[in-house]
């Protein structure tokens, strides 16, 4: 293999990404294209929901420690809405991410979900879907004060949301990891 001069490695790096004046590039495939736009989507801070010392604290840490530190969500939760659904969903948290299981019951019905969701700043947003997978909540939980408060949407195939509040929450931590 010979060591050649820039115009030799310059054939290999053809593609826009590499010449565009700008800067930025956005690929001409929709799908690549949206990928591209989440990726440079703002992200919740690490210090998101903290308290001003916290706040404090966390950036006088050293610079060479990254913190990551976001609301603890893990634990037990039960969360009834104002359609009388409720959910008793078992959450686990990494970073800002919340996922777990759980069931639904509304009158003398119920059955298995399946819960994902984020914590962006002090807010707990999460989609629950019930197995069988017709119908989709998305249920926000406000944080930043006890009691909880939050609000749903009811999302159906080929309907209009149905929006509402939440009446009641209840949550049992589990310690962090």
């Amino acid at each position: 293999m010979q060591s050649g001069g820039s115009t030799d490695v310059a054939q290999y790096f053809t593609d826009p990404i590499f010449t565009s004046p700008s800067g930025h590039y956005l690929s001409s495939d929709p799908s690549i294209r949206q990928m591209q736009i989440s990726l440079d989507m703002p992200r919740p801070s690490a210090t998101a929901g903290l308290t001003k010392s916290a706040q404090n604290a966390a950036s006088t840490t050293s610079s060479t420690a990254t913190v990551q530190s976001y609301l603890n969500s893990a634990g037990r939760w039960q969360i009834e809405l104002a359609d009388r659904t409720t959910f008793d969903l078992n959450l686990y948290q990494s970073s800002y991410m919340v996922f777990g299981k759980g069931r639904w019951m509304k009158l003398q019905a119920s059955g298995g979900v399946s819960a994902s969701g984020d914590i962006y700043g002090s807010t707990l947003r999460i989609s629950v879907l019930p197995d069988g997978g017709t119908e989709l909540y998305g249920i926000a939980i406000d944080l930043s004060r006890m009691p909880y408060t939050g609000s749903f949407a009811l999302f159906r195939a080929g309907a209009q949301p149905q929006i509402g509040a939440v009446k009641r929450i209840l949550w049992s931590p589990s310690p962090r990891a």
